[in-house]
Order: C-alpha cells, then structure tokens, then sequence
C-alpha cells in the first residue's frame, strides 16, 4: 500500500514549534510538514528549518510570525520564507529538561513572531522576552525564546 491508496484528514494547529532536521522516509515529499486533500494544517509563529527533501508540501495555512530557511511552505507576508541560515543550534537539553533547538544570536527568527496570543513561556520554561535592539516584539519564532547571556 502506497501513501497515495489512504485517505486522511483532519486539523492541525502549530504554534511556537520547531521543525528542523527532519527527512522523509524514502526521500518521498515533505521532510517537516506535509498535508493532504481534505486537512487543515494552521502554522503560527513556527520555524522549519532544514527538512529533507523539503520543508512542506500541501497546502499551509499562515497565521504570522513564521520563518523558513527555504521557500517550500507556501509563506508570505508576515513571515519570513526563504529566510536562509536561521542559525539555529542542534537538538541538546539547553539547561532544561527538555531537548530544544536553541537559537544563535543573530537568528531572524528573535523576535520574528506574532506577539498577540504568544505563550508567556516557551518549551523550557523560560519567559519570552524582548530582545533589545533587535525588533520591538518579544515573541520568538519556534519552540525556544533566545535569552541574552
């Protein structure tokens, strides 16, 4: 049975997630997010970063403050798509419980996301802050909010 033979539905909402490293078996479609006819897939404030072979595939709906290193999902205003080197680090525990995808400094997704509705912590607990300097925002994009040191 191939992929193509089911049928699925359904509704998925992703806010403040990190989509990176992911590959897709078989190299088939959609290494990070892929959606069928019949779903709804509603991304906000979401990085996808380096997904193999692409990003997304399908239809996406944006609600903001999304950032992707390539331009695979469908992106546009008020997101970053194409965004290049995100400069985001590997998946490590980042003093928490919990294994993250930090931030570098001089990632675009600091303070690219969409304030309103924005969970006050992100996946470590750690408060979400504004950045001084870099946006008057201080919703990060993905799963981990940059702290200065």
């Amino acid at each position: 049975m191939t992929l193509t033979d089911v049928t699925l539905s359904g509704t998925a909402t992703l806010q403040n997630v990190t989509v990176k490293d992911n590959k897709s078996k078989g190299k088939m479609v959609g290494g990070g997010i892929v959606n069928g006819q019949g779903s709804t897939v509603s991304l906000r404030n979401t990085l996808i970063d380096t997904n193999k072979p692409f990003n997304c595939a399908g239809t996406l709906t944006s609600g903001g403050g999304n950032v992707e290193n390539a331009a695979t999902c469908g992106f546009g205003a008020g997101d970053i798509p194409n965004g290049g080197k995100l400069q985001v680090k590997g998946l490590k525990f980042n003093n928490a419980v919990i294994q993250t995808h930090a931030l570098k400094a001089n990632s675009p997704a600091i303070d690219a996301g969409v304030d309103t509705g924005c969970p006050a912590f992100d996946e470590n607990s750690n408060v979400r802050v504004d950045v001084p300097s870099v946006c008057t925002g201080i919703c990060d994009s993905g799963a981990f909010e940059f702290q200065l040191p």
